[in-house]
């Protein structure tokens, strides 16, 4: 399906300024995908059109951005990368050096609350783990099933 230019949104321009090189530009965008993790949903986006399929497309994309957003409300994660585009990220250990209270080894209750909050996220990524693991398996017998079929 086409979607003519004239529907869609004008690009939004940048507040830097243009690039010194491609080079500075490629890093730029890479740095900036990175730190919002978009590549993964993006994959993930990927994966559900075309396992879907769905005869329009741009309707089951918002409804998969909604999802997506109602979901990490609901289950905020930390940054992978320290900076976070809502998601809260966590400060780096330089940032956390000195202050009390940062880490569970500080002792007391904001010791215990940090060891908490890492216990939970922690439960939290071992269930994402094995949401995708479940994934893989089932990608990989299709991949068995496909193979099979072609011999």
């Amino acid at each position: 399906m086409s979607i003519p230019t004239a529907t869609l949104p004008p690009r939004p321009k940048t507040a830097s300024g243009p690039w010194r090189s491609s080079h500075a530009a490629k890093a730029d965008a890479v740095q900036w995908t990175n730190q919002r993790n978009l590549r993964i949903l993006l994959e993930h986006l990927t994966a559900a059109l075309l396992e879907e399929k769905p005869d329009d497309p741009l309707v089951f994309i918002r409804e998969f951005l909604e999802e997506y957003k109602e979901k990490k409300e609901a289950h905020p994660t930390p940054s992978l990368r320290g900076r976070g585009g809502g998601g809260g990220g966590r400060p780096s250990t330089a940032e956390t050096e000195g202050r009390p209270g940062t880490s569970a080894s500080a002792g007391g209750a904001k010791g215990e609350v940090a060891l908490d909050k890492m216990r939970q996220d922690c439960a939290h990524w071992q269930e994402l783990y094995q949401e995708q693991r479940a994934a893989a398996s089932k990608l990989e017998e299709e991949i068995r099933e496909l193979e099979a079929a072609l011999a």
